[in-house]
C-alpha cells in the first residue's frame, strides 16, 4: 500500500478542520478556472459538512463567462504563512443580496504544506495543559495544538525561563481535560519568544514513548479533532452572508 505523503490530507475530519480554520482566519483564496486564464479572488462563507458543500463568494475580477455546474476551480490560499491548495467541483451557483455566491463539492484531498510527518489538531478550545519539574522549578504550560508527534505550548509570563532547543523535558504530565491524563518525555525543538505579552512559545516531540503510549495517542487525535469541528460549527461563523437556495 502507498503511503499517504505528509502533506497530502485525505480523511474527511481533517479536511473539514483545514477548511474551517481557512474560514476562521478569513484567508483569501486565488481560484483558478481552467478556461479563464487570470486567477480570481474569492472567501469562504460557510462549511455545510451534512451536505458535502463549500459556499465561496463572488469571485473578483469576474470571469467572461459565469463557471457552469461541474466546472472544477483550483483554489489556492494560505493558512497562518502555510500553502494549501485543493481542487473542488461546481455545484450550483445564486445570488444573495446582491452578491454572487457559489456551492462546491468539498475536496476529497487537500494538499496542506506544514511539512510535518502528522496533522496538528488546534487545542484553543480546551484547558488542555503540561506540567514539569525542573530541580526544585515547576512549570505550567498550555497547550496550543497537538498530534501523534509532538505538541505545541505556551507558557505566559516566562520571559528569560531557561528553555532551549534540544532540551529533555522529563518527567511531564500531559492533561487534556475529558480526554486524558499521561506521564511522558518531551525533546523541546523550538523556542520563541513573545515581547509584548511576555509569553514563550515552543514546539516539542514526544521522546521514549511506550506502544501502550503510541496507540492511545493515535487513537485520541480522531476524537479530538471531532470535538473541535464540532465546536467550531456550533460557535457564531462571521462574515455569513446567507445560503443559496
Amino acid at each position: 500500500m502507498t503511503e499517504r505523503r505528509p502533506d497530502h490530507i485525505i480523511t474527511r475530519p481533517e479536511i473539514l478542520g483545514i477548511l474551517k480554520r481557512i474560514f476562521e482566519n478569513r484567508s483569501l483564496l486565488s481560484i483558478k478556472l481552467e478556461q479563464h486564464p487570470q486567477p480570481c479572488n474569492s472567501t469562504i462563507l460557510g462549511i455545510d459538512s451534512r451536505k458535502g458543500l463549500l459556499l465561496i463568494d463572488d469571485l473578483f475580477p469576474a470571469p467572461p463567462v459565469d463557471p457552469e455546474r461541474n466546472t472544477p476551480l483550483h483554489i489556492f490560499t494560505r493558512l497562518n504563512g502555510i500553502c494549501v491548495n485543493f481542487s473542488c467541483v461546481l455545484k450550483a451557483a445564486g445570488q444573495s443580496q446582491n452578491h454572487r455566491q457559489y456551492q462546491l463539492a468539498l475536496p476529497n484531498r487537500v494538499h496542506y504544506h506544514q511539512r510535518r510527518r502528522h496533522y496538528r489538531i488546534p487545542l484553543g478550545w480546551t484547558a488542555a495543559g503540561l506540567h514539569w519539574q525542573a530541580g526544585k522549578n515547576a512549570t505550567n504550560a498550555i497547550l496550543t495544538d497537538i498530534s501523534a508527534s509532538g505538541i505545541g505550548a505556551r507558557i505566559e509570563n516566562s520571559l528569560g525561563m531557561d528553555l532551549e532547543s534540544e532540551h529533555v523535558l522529563e518527567p511531564c504530565t500531559l492533561t487534556i481535560p475529558g480526554f486524558m491524563q499521561m506521564d511522558l518525555a518531551l525533546r523541546v525543538r523550538s523556542v520563541r519568544s513573545n515581547l509584548p505579552e511576555r509569553n514563550v512559545y515552543f514546539g516539542a516531540e514526544f521522546i521514549r514513548l511506550d506502544h501502550h503510549q503510541q496507540k492511545l495517542l493515535q487513537q485520541l487525535m480522531p476524537h479530538l479533532d471531532r470535538e473541535a469541528c464540532q465546536i467550531r460549527t456550533q460557535a457564531p461563523q462571521p462574515g455569513q452572508r446567507g445560503s443559496l437556495g
